[in-house]
């Protein structure tokens, strides 16, 4: 037979405890004359608990994760490095740690560009700036963040052993960013297994690279920065319409 004495006071117990958790008083005793009523009360505190529940989990803050940036300087954890100077000639790889012991740090900053890639042994392509030229250019895109419409930046890299079928997916990725507008920047890049290349076999990609971005409507924004057949940089963007 059901102790409904023993029932109820442990009921009580526990929407004691409850209220206590939710910020409410405390609650009585249930009398006797109120034994009756006490199971439908006890229905709408369940309620009240759903809603609660309900409304706790609908008001947690989502946080979105943040745009990690590449490293740069002590960052750079990499145990060789491809670097592109001020001048924009491109050496290395170079050993990371023997390069940082000659590396003016105080007025030069080493960033990142282009991840690399430890399976096939890539060293990321990192660049040297003026430090006080990057902080000011960093401030200004701060200042200027929200009042300017931000171009999408967009990232190609080819071989120069790429095949027929491969080059063309590459190009036709080229041409689908430059017309939706991104800027896009290129990086050709020889590798080291790879078959030999001849001269006129990289200079033939480097044309058709040019002739899909005359096609998309697209611009250079500079000239190529390296080597034919060794790592070359090519940066493009859609050309401002009126």
């Amino acid at each position: 037979m059901l102790n409904i004495n023993g029932l109820t006071n442990r009921t009580t117990n526990s929407l004691r405890s409850f209220t206590y958790l939710i910020g409410c008083r405390k609650i009585k005793p249930v009398s006797r004359s109120t034994r009756a009523t006490f199971f439908v009360s006890l229905n709408a505190w369940s309620h009240l608990f759903s809603q609660h529940h309900s409304a706790a989990l609908s008001t947690s803050t989502t946080i979105k994760p943040k745009k990690l940036r590449l490293p740069r300087n002590e960052e750079i954890t990499a145990e060789s490095i491809t670097v592109v100077d001020e001048n924009g000639k491109i050496s290395g790889p170079h050993q990371t740690k023997n390069f940082f012991e000659d590396f003016d740090l105080e007025n030069k900053s080493l960033v990142t560009i282009l991840e690399g890639n430890p399976e096939d042994g890539r060293p990321p392509l990192c660049r040297i700036y003026d430090r006080s030229l990057l902080r000011k250019k960093e401030i200004n895109d701060l200042k200027n963040k929200g009042k300017i419409k931000v171009i999408p930046t967009k990232t190609l890299e080819i071989s120069w052993t790429v095949d027929e079928n491969d080059l063309n997916i590459k190009l036709r990725r080229l041409k689908e960013f430059l017309e939706k507008g991104c800027h896009v920047d290129l990086f050709l890049k020889a590798k080291k297994r790879g078959r030999p290349v001849t001269l006129d076999e990289g200079e033939k990609i480097v044309q058709r690279i040019q002739n899909t971005v005359k096609e998309a409507g697209g611009k250079e924004n500079l000239s190529p920065v390296g080597d034919l057949l060794g790592t070359m940089e090519m940066s493009f963007s859609r050309k401002k319409t009126t």
